[in-house]
């Protein structure tokens, strides 16, 4: 597993009136974790929406290695090494697990190809091994949450885009995950964690970025994102969400 440099310059999303990510730019070097912090509404998720092209872009530009994204529809960007697992899950509920996971290794180039993937998905998730005939819309919230982030890994990404997986989970299936993640991040892929558990994100992250109001407000090492941001006072109150 290889990963690729993910690159963001002067990136930003409008909803009407409504600036939603100011001017964002930063980067995350091949297999680097990279975590995303700050209140809700402050633009986390517009802007993993904007690098994978669910969200329009008002302007700036998303590189990975010397491929330009912007502009390009959600499958091509999956196609050219970038997955998401978003926020909230968004399972196919009538679906079963293996239904999932084969939507998610469609970019692949044949059959044989899925199910070697399907097989890869399973071994970091034995869980959903036992639940593989199962509808996704009877799993857990744990386990929905395995298959949203095996599904994304369906696609053989180079660079993981990761919104809250660790939201409305129980402490003990929270520390799965991030373990997981941590074991990903070993093996070389890049990552980019948008989390509101932040001091589960920045044990495993390299380095950080405080978003506040659309804007990248701090950032550094993970430890330094830690120890110098106040992130009791960014965590008071929200804006209107994204």
């Amino acid at each position: 597993m290889g990963g690729a440099a993910l690159k963001v310059e002067g990136l930003s999303v409008s909803y009407g009136n409504v600036a939603a990510v100011r001017e964002v730019s930063f980067h995350a070097e091949p297999g680097e974790l990279i975590a995303f912090v700050g209140a809700n509404g402050a633009g986390k998720t517009s802007t993993l929406g904007a690098i994978v092209g669910l969200v329009p872009a008002a302007a700036g530009e998303v590189w990975v290695d010397d491929v330009r994204l912007s502009g390009m529809r959600p499958e091509r960007v999956v196609r050219s090494g970038v997955a998401l697992s978003p926020e909230g899950r968004r399972v196919f509920a009538r679906l079963t697990v293996e239904e999932n996971l084969r939507l998610g290794g469609m970019p692949l180039a044949d059959r044989g190809a899925v199910s070697a993937k399907i097989a890869e998905v399973l071994e970091l998730f034995p869980r959903l091994r036992e639940r593989i005939h199962v509808s996704a819309g009877d799993l857990s919230g744990g386990e929905q949450q395995m298959l949203a982030i095996g599904r994304a890994l369906m696609a053989d990404p180079q660079v993981l885009l990761l919104d809250e997986p660790s939201l409305g989970l129980a402490p003990r299936i929270v520390e799965q995950i991030f373990e997981l993640l941590r074991r990903l991040n070993q093996e070389g892929m890049t990552m980019l964690l948008v989390e509101q558990n932040v001091a589960a994100a920045l044990e495993i992250a390299s380095r950080a970025y405080v978003l506040v109001q659309g804007r990248i407000a701090a950032a550094g090492s993970a430890a330094e994102v830690m120890e110098k941001t106040d992130l009791a006072a960014l965590y008071l109150g929200s804006e209107a969400d994204r």
